[in-house]
């Protein structure tokens, strides 16, 4: 290993010595002096090794002040910025909305005119006091009454929209969670913030049609057009008229499919 280091006081007692044999040598020659000069570089060169292993101070307090910055930065920007971001998510999705035409509520109620603030009643016999409502981000139905906290009233009213994916179609926006909008996720429904991508604008669009029991609206899903928005069990789904999954099931399914769209709980 001792090959892999350079000693200057070694290369300069070596450049000394090959002076002094060649002034012995050569006294009258020219490579004296280039010998000469040999030693003299020798010297300089160890002279600025020196010199560049003295510590720069100033380097150094320059470079511990930048990291320094730059660790404040990063706590800045990774945590204080995130936390204003999300408080102010829904506002920012909400305006996004606004911007593209989808505006805020019109003072209209009880339609499936895009602004109208509505509650979508249940009419299967065992739940017409039942409305479809956000609990912890999934959708599901339970009743709704005049005596029902304002949370529950709220959770239960949305928004009409024209349909994320298509004008002719509606979606449905939470009113106390501007900016989130009841979409369907491996069938069932939940409240859920837009994301702009089109599979949540298809996800999140349904076409009105006459109520499959007779009564009401009924509401297919955009992208599977023979699933219409189904309570079962409590959840809600968008459902077939018979299928694979349980909540296809033939039983109650035109009156489950069917829906009053009546006046908001929280206008």
């Amino acid at each position: 290993m001792r090959y892999r280091t350079l000693d200057p006081t070694l290369i300069i007692a070596t450049a000394e010595r090959l002076e002094e044999r060649v002034v012995d040598r050569f006294p009258e020659a020219g490579l004296r002096g280039v010998a000469g000069e040999l030693v003299s570089l020798s010297r300089d060169l160890a002279k600025a090794a020196r010199e560049l292993e003295t510590p720069i101070w100033w380097l150094r307090i320059l470079i511990v002040a930048a990291f320094i910055a730059g660790v404040a930065m990063f706590l800045f920007v990774g945590t204080i910025l995130p936390l204003d971001r999300i408080s102010g998510a829904d506002d920012a999705v909400q305006s996004n909305i606004v911007s593209v035409g989808y505006g805020g509520a019109t003072g209209s109620t009880g339609s499936l005119t895009p602004g109208s603030e509505i509650s979508l009643r249940a009419t299967t016999a065992c739940c017409t006091g039942d409305y479809v409502r956000h609990q912890n981000d999934n959708a599901v139905v339970s009743p709704i009454t005049s005596s029902s906290s304002a949370l529950d009233k709220s959770d239960a009213t949305w928004i009409v929209r024209r349909g994320l994916a298509s004008s002719s179609c509606v979606s449905f926006e939470s009113r106390n969670y501007p900016g989130d909008f009841l979409r369907h996720s491996n069938f069932q429904l939940y409240r859920q913030p837009m994301d702009g991508t089109a599979l949540f604008r298809s996800d999140a669009t349904f076409c009105p049609t006459t109520g499959k029991s007779g009564t009401g609206t009924s509401f297919a899903s955009y992208n599977y057009p023979t699933k219409f928005i189904r309570h079962y069990n409590h959840n809600v789904y968008i459902a077939s008229n018979g299928g694979s999954n349980t909540w296809d099931s033939s039983t109650s399914w035109t009156d489950d499919v069917s829906w009053v769209v009546s006046q908001p709980w929280a206008p």
